[in-house]
């Protein structure tokens, strides 16, 4: 099986069940950052598809998952998505074979 990302902004907590049908292969990333530092870099974005006067109100619904592996996002994203992978390759148990279980 190939590893893919999925995109998903601001997800109510409700609809986790949906996304998280297997916890093993599936894992959620949470990209936590403040309203001023996502608003700054929404700001610097052309033709982006949200307007920036949609943030406060993004902000004012956030759920923060607790199942997630949270991530600061104030970085350089090269050093987001090596923490990224840090934390996922931290979070990969090993398989137990059941029928080695004893």
């Amino acid at each position: 099986m190939q590893n893919k990302p999925v995109n998903a902004v601001n997800i109510a907590i409700a609809y986790n069940e949906y996304l998280l049908v297997d916890t093993e292969l599936v894992k959620l990333v949470y990209l936590q950052g403040s309203f001023d530092l996502i608003s700054q870099r929404l700001s610097q974005r052309e033709n982006h598809f949200m307007s920036g006067k949609l943030l406060q109100s993004q902000f004012d619904a956030l759920e923060e998952p607790v199942d997630a592996i949270k991530v600061d996002i104030s970085g350089l994203t090269a050093e987001i998505v090596a923490e990224i992978l840090q934390q996922l390759r931290k979070d990969k148990k090993p398989q137990i074979d059941a029928d080695k279980r004893g």
